[in-house]
């Protein structure tokens, strides 16, 4: 549910949260499957949570941009994937916290490019989601820099975002199966988190207020922080 929340009031942070508490997953199926078991897990959770949002999403979003980003997420998609199932359980968790924190300075310094978005651009930028989503499973963090250049209106970028990630979830489980990787445990923990996870969308729609950005970016930086800070494998002992 508390994912569902970030979720349905800015995206950036969500995955970073959720892959932190899948840590255990290896056990289900060994300990070399463990990155992929938590992006399965978060996978199969993320497609069916934001269901109830997705039809009223269209309808703020810009439907270009959101081609072009998924266009060029295909293209460098697999090459993610293929590279994940080479690295360990503790590289993995190092990277998606490394990830996690390089955004959140770019975010709170205002790190951000300044040009035209020209059409190649955003594929360029769809490409490079699709690399870090296959390998770390966080293919929001290129886009939400993307969006942090973009003079849309907050209603059309939280659309866009969550469209963008609600079809690379299909995409990554399409990638994932063609490989034969996939795992029905994973697949059902992700669909049972996936209710409260609904639920959480839901309330955080309702109570969704774009005159409030200020606080959903402090919230949304805070959870990063944390998640990114306690998803490190030190942690373990």
């Amino acid at each position: 549910m508390v994912l569902g929340l970030r979720r349905a009031y800015r995206r950036c942070g969500s995955r970073i949260f959720g892959l932190w508490h899948c840590n255990d997953l290896p056990a289900l199926c060994g300990p070399s499957r463990s990155a992929s078991l938590a992006i399965l897990t978060l996978m199969a959770m993320d497609l069916i949570g934001p269901i109830p949002l997705i039809k009223p999403a269209f309808k703020d979003a810009q439907r270009r941009d959101l081609l072009l980003l998924l266009a060029g997420s295909l293209c460098l998609l697999p090459v993610g994937v293929g590279l994940l199932s080479t690295i360990s359980p503790e590289t993995y968790r190092y990277l998606v916290s490394s990830v996690s924190i390089v955004l959140l300075v770019c975010l709170v310094f205002g790190l951000r490019y300044s040009g035209k978005m020209y059409p190649p651009l955003v594929a360029a930028v769809g490409g490079l989601a699709g690399f870090s989503g296959g390998l770390g499973g966080v293919p929001g963090s290129p886009v939400v820099l993307f969006y942090m250049a973009s003079t849309l209106p907050v209603r059309v970028v939280r659309a866009n975002m969550m469209l963008f990630l609600f079809f690379k979830n299909i995409l990554i489980i399409f990638v994932v199966g063609i490989r034969g990787e996939l795992y029905i445990t994973p697949l059902i923990i992700g669909i049972l988190m996936a209710v409260p996870n609904g639920i959480g969308n839901l309330i955080g729609a309702a109570i969704f207020n774009p005159d409030k950005a200020g606080i959903y970016k402090a919230v949304a930086y805070m959870v990063i922080a944390a998640s990114a800070i306690m998803g490190l494998p030190i942690w373990n002992g």
